[in-house]
């Protein structure tokens, strides 16, 4: 139960209860004193034993137990409350109005701050968007410089020695600059007149083919397997070099247009040739391949052909 008193010192009213202990504190003026409404406990009875130590064996066992008097508990009498205006305490000092003011959580400082972390990470999501961009475009203008090189390189491959060849042979033998084409840049040098005529294929399995070189620049391919014969192909041809055994000649579609290829033809006698090294597309290739000259008649020659 609580108990409504006046404080001794600021005539301030309060509420208490007995538990809340022998001593109290007035929330107005901060000072203490004795709380009415607590219990109040004789100091004697703290130091009075509960049961009385018997003396002999025989006390022991008619021994009563001792009736210990539980004093009557003295509830002060509370003054009636008057109908008289009770003095309100005053504080001390008048409330500071800074400490009661609250920051309000959408404030010009917090907003800032807000504002510039979204910025710094606006700024690291582009930095991260940028680089990614710049690795793609990276890997793009590779792959379209590759892809330029691989289209615009020419015959600069046949240069590499063969096996059969040393480097300073083939630096020895006059090959055409880079990125350059016979057809075009020399396309009225003087065309040797061994080569023309029309030669056959002479091949161990079923392979026959016929190539027809003319003085005005002029071939004609043919080129069947069996029974069953292909459309003559029109080429024009140029030399690119020569020496005694020895002939390189280009041939294409027409001066200019792409898919050139070249062959050196090693002379066996006037009337064979072995084509021994050929150009396709800017590849390197070995070949094998022996022709011998028809007559004006249709026929063979009838000399020997060296092996």
């Amino acid at each position: 139960m609580s108990q409504t008193i006046s404080c001794p010192h600021c005539q301030g009213k309060l509420r208490v209860r007995a538990a809340a202990g022998p001593r109290i504190r007035c929330h107005l003026c901060k000072k203490g004193f004795a709380n009415p409404a607590a219990v109040s406990v004789p100091v004697d009875l703290l130091f009075r034993p509960l049961v009385a130590a018997p003396g002999t064996a025989d006390e022991l066992a008619t021994a009563e137990a001792p009736v210990i008097p539980t004093p009557e508990l003295e509830v002060p009498e509370v003054p009636a409350e008057s109908e008289a205006p009770v003095a309100v305490a005053t504080p001390r000092f008048a409330p500071d109005p800074m400490l009661g003011r609250t920051k309000r959580p959408t404030s010009r400082r917090s907003k800032a701050a807000r504002e510039r972390l979204r910025a710094r990470r606006a700024a690291k999501v582009r930095a991260r968007d940028y680089g990614i961009a710049g690795v793609i475009l990276f890997v793009i203008i590779g792959l379209i410089a590759a892809g330029g090189y691989m289209v615009l390189r020419d015959d600069g491959i046949a240069t590499r020695p063969s096996e059969e060849e040393t480097t300073a042979d083939v630096a020895q033998e006059p090959h055409g600059p880079l990125l350059s084409s016979a057809l075009v840049d020399t396309p009225n040098k003087p065309l040797p007149a061994r080569l023309f005529g029309v030669w056959e294929l002479r091949t161990d399995d079923d392979r026959n083919g016929t190539m027809e070189f003319r003085a005005d620049g002029t071939a004609t391919f043919l080129a069947w397997v069996g029974d069953q014969q292909q459309i003559p192909q029109e080429l024009h041809w140029v030399p690119v070099s020569e020496t005694d055994d020895e002939l390189t000649i280009e041939l294409g579609v027409a001066p200019g247009a792409p898919g050139h290829y070249r062959f050196r033809l090693l002379f066996t006698s006037p009337d064979a040739f072995t084509i021994t090294w050929r150009i396709e597309r800017g590849i390197e290739k070995d070949s094998a391949n022996r022709f011998i000259r028809r007559s004006s008649d249709g026929e063979l020659p009838q000399h020997p052909v060296a092996p």
